[in-house]
């Protein structure tokens, strides 16, 4: 396992899972790893092909809390700096506008239950117990008695502050630290995936508006302030082409279609940042994949032509295969396929097999598709859209086809 304090692990589409790494000193936080946790968490909350974080640990447990080795010996000035860095952690995973999952397993002590109380969703599994013990060694819990506060009953909270005792799983969902226990035969990973999944259906807008309601009215009184700010985000969403569609959708009494918006957002935004393939690239102008791929240069995408039978193109070496691209100069975020349907299922067998290499996303142009492969590249975690052209998507959304 690498030596990275926090790992990116794999994980569907929609998802970002960050793995707390260091289970040698049961995952504590130390200044190294609360600021390598807090710029990844900014980092998946600004990623707009994320729309939940899935945040469990290596080991058999959570999280201690603090390296009390490391700061034992230090003075004021550095010791306040330290817990102003904490509590900018946990506001990272409080106020990131997308939620986040914790994955509890064992002991999420002190800080750990901190870091537990600051997310969104907590699943756990039968091993797991939370505790603030700071009381035993003569430093009150202070700064996780600020969520914990929030996230359960004040005669809960103040009987695990002043004992230092633990709870189980079963008495932290009853008072509602928890939100799942992870059923009988299921990782606590597992059940945290499944259950980012099913955030992840939904639109990443939508997610984003209903996170900022829940935490702008939650502290509000009751009555008109708390309604009031409710108000305003229905009357939001009622107007927004995602509460159209849904909508439009149910009265149809058919499935909405975000996923295939969201498909397409996610598979531009990696073409803008990770460069496109062009499988099927042709030197005749009038041809869909030459005119699809001048106007995606013209958009500042970077385009490498894959195809056996050319040199050059547009200015831009030709690859005869995506494995010789991967070979000369590395893979495409995305791949964009301009082949018959027939030649789909052995395309899709590379890219799956180029997902080590960086390939996370596949387009088949507009007129191709192959469900079952399609299906099989989605299970595989890739990105699919598939008969839709990218240079036309690029110029209907907004922001993918101004130059970079």
């Amino acid at each position: 396992m690498t030596d990275a304090l926090v790992l990116r692990d794999d994980a569907p589409a929609g998802v970002r899972v960050l793995v707390l790494n260091d289970p040698a000193r049961i995952n504590c936080l130390s200044e190294a790893m609360m600021l390598t946790l807090k710029e990844e968490l900014e980092q998946a909350g600004a990623d707009p092909t994320v729309s939940v974080v899935v945040l469990r640990a290596a080991g058999k447990n959570f999280c201690s809390g603090h390296d009390l080795k490391e700061v034992s010996t230090w003075g004021q000035a550095r010791l306040q700096g330290l817990f102003s860095l904490c509590s900018s952690v946990m506001e990272t995973a409080r106020l990131l506008p997308i939620p986040v999952v914790a994955a509890v397993q064992g002991a999420a002590h002190a800080a750990g239950c901190q870091l537990a109380c600051s997310c969104d969703v907590v699943v756990a599994d039968e091993t797991a117990n939370f505790c603030v013990p700071g009381v035993n060694i003569g430093l009150f819990c202070h700064t996780p008695s600020v969520p914990l506060l929030r996230a359960v009953p004040r005669k809960v909270a103040s009987k695990m502050l002043f004992t230092g005792t633990p709870i189980s799983v079963t008495e932290a969902l009853r008072n509602g630290l928890v939100s799942e226990i992870a059923p009988e035969g299921v990782t606590v990973s597992e059940a945290a995936l499944r259950i980012a999944r099913r955030i992840a259906f939904a639109p990443r807008e939508l997610l984003i508006s209903g996170k900022a309601g829940i935490l702008a009215q939650s502290n509000l009184p009751l009555g008109t302030e708390a309604y009031k700010a409710a108000e305003g985000g229905m009357c939001r969403d009622m107007q927004s082409s995602v509460s159209t569609e849904g909508i439009g959708a149910f009265l149809a009494k058919r499935p909405p279609q975000w996923k295939v918006e969201q498909e397409i957002s996610q598979a531009l935004w990696l073409a803008r940042s990770g460069g496109i393939g062009i499988i099927g690239a042709s030197p005749k102008e009038d041809r869909p994949s030459h005119k699809v791929m001048k106007a995606m240069q013209s958009y500042g995408y970077r385009c490498t032509p894959i195809s056996p039978k050319e040199e050059t193109l547009l200015g831009e070496r030709v690859y005869r295969s995506l494995g010789d691209m991967i070979a000369a100069r590395g893979a495409p975020a995305v791949v964009d396929v301009f082949r018959e349907p027939s030649a789909v299922p052995a395309i899709i067998d590379d890219c799956i097999a180029a997902m080590a290499h960086g390939v996370k996303a596949v387009w088949l142009q507009e007129g191709v598709t192959s469900p079952a492969a399609e299906a099989a590249a989605r299970r595989a975690g890739l990105v699919v859209v598939s008969d839709k052209c990218v240079k036309i998507e690029a110029e209907r959304l907004p922001g993918y086809s101004s130059k970079l």
